[in-house]
């Protein structure tokens, strides 16, 4: 088997020693927890099909309201720090921060199909 198949979170064996595949092409030692670059294309031994448990939770999913308010108390806090910096900045350099802000909270919005 190519390391490149595996799933992260697998066992397997790789030049007389035992790693677990941790991202595309990093493993970590089996017993030191050392990190190794894996070429793609490398023919490993797998020793476990299983997955480690923490790779077996479910993926999270969020519903469109949690995204936005999420995002919303991000821009909030945005907009707060922005006029903290109120008395020390140009007026037009704060009027553009709020523009391209704004533009930058319609992009992600939009770009998520949740657009006001």
């Amino acid at each position: 088997m190519k390391f490149q198949q595996l799933k992260i979170g697998q066992k397997f064996q790789y030049q007389g020693d035992f790693y677990v595949k941790s991202s595309l092409l990093v493993a970590s030692h089996a017993e030191t927890g050392e990190q190794k670059l894996i070429p793609r294309y490398a023919a490993i031994v797998v020793t476990e099909t299983s997955l480690a448990p923490a790779d077996k939770q479910p993926a999270t999913s969020l519903n469109s309201r949690q995204v936005r308010a999420a995002f919303n108390k991000f821009y909030d806090c945005y907009l707060d720090s922005l006029q903290k910096l109120k008395s020390g900045v140009e007026a037009q350099t704060l009027k553009s921060f709020h523009g391209n802000l704004e533009n930058a909270r319609k992009l992600f919005l939009k770009e998520l199909g949740l657009q006001d």
